[in-house]
């Protein structure tokens, strides 16, 4: 009973720690910079999507940039990010291949004149 005892008092006390050392702590411990670039004829919308969610950004009008700060805690290394732009008034998207960014990297993200034209870049 008391090996029980102390097994389980182990167990409770070792639940609220953070092992620092595990290889499951998150990788992007900095936020990632996303810089849009509208080269577009449309505002956009822009959404970072990453293990299958999308998330809103925000939006960035024609001609103009736009600064966005993604959480490092949406960010892994293992399934990576996207970014989606959909121009407002459109039919046609672009998405992005995915990357892997590290902490306190800077997304570039050029929207072309013509939505096939976009790209993204890591810095």
């Amino acid at each position: 009973m008391t090996v029980a005892a102390v097994f389980l008092t182990v167990s409770i006390a070792s639940c609220g720690r953070k092992d620092t050392d595990s290889p499951f702590r998150r990788i992007v411990d900095r936020p990632v910079q996303l810089e849009v670039d509208n080269n577009n004829f449309l505002d956009v919308s822009v959404y970072a999507v990453a293990g299958g969610v999308s998330l809103r950004i925000g939006d960035v009008g024609v001609k103009n940039k736009g600064t966005f700060t993604l959480d490092p805690d949406r960010i892994s290394m293992v399934s990576g990010v996207q970014v989606l732009v959909d121009p407002i008034g459109s039919d046609r998207t672009y998405l992005s291949p995915t990357v892997y960014p590290y902490g306190g990297a800077t997304l570039e993200l050029s929207v072309g004149a013509y939505i096939d034209q976009s790209f993204l870049s890591v810095r």
